[in-house]
């Protein structure tokens, strides 16, 4: 026996050689699933960056099962801050056509619709994209272009005060009408 030593106390070390070569086992398999994760973290990233071309160094934040659902949580929000940079942008531009169509300088009072637009939303639960969406479909409906402010915000009481009930385009056509 090896493993015995005898000096009239028998001590067996062979169970802490086995834990030894256990634990370097682990070890290998640890590094094993880090390189992967590693990979597999660089792989996503590489296709986000090509997706969005602004997306900040993430890879950290992914490793392990909490940073998945960070970088869920952080695509969610650029994808769905792009929808509502679309969604104002194309307001925007609808607003300053129907404003031309109705003989108004289209540039300055855009601008002031947009500044008006900003305000909204750091006083409101509404993004400027909806404002000016508000705006733009009041405007085509019929609403006069010097009330479109007083328009929006009737609109977002209506909303509001019907607890989201009456949903903001239904709030516009129903106020619009009137």
């Amino acid at each position: 026996m090896g493993d015995v030593v005898r000096t009239g106390i028998e001590l067996d070390f062979s169970s802490s050689r086995k834990a030894a070569r256990d634990l370097k086992g682990l070890e290998g398999g640890w590094k094993k699933m880090k390189k992967t994760a590693t990979a597999s973290i660089d792989s996503v990233k590489s296709k986000l960056d090509a997706f969005t071309g602004k997306i900040f160094n993430i890879k950290n934040a992914l490793i392990g099962f909490a940073g998945l659902r960070v970088f869920q949580s952080i695509k969610d929000q650029v994808l769905g801050m792009t929808a509502a940079y679309e969604t104002q942008i194309a307001a925007e531009k609808r607003l300053g056509i129907l404003l031309d169509l109705n003989g108004v300088k289209g540039e300055a009072r855009l601008a002031q619709l947009k500044k008006w637009a900003a305000a909204m939303q750091e006083n409101t639960v509404y993004g400027d994209e909806q404002t000016l969406s508000i705006m733009q479909q009041g405007l085509a409906m019929g609403v006069a272009e010097d009330r479109l402010e007083d328009f929006a915000l009737a609109v977002m009481r209506l909303t509001g005060g019907t607890g989201g009930l009456i949903q903001l385009d239904g709030a516009t056509r129903n106020l619009a009408k009137t």
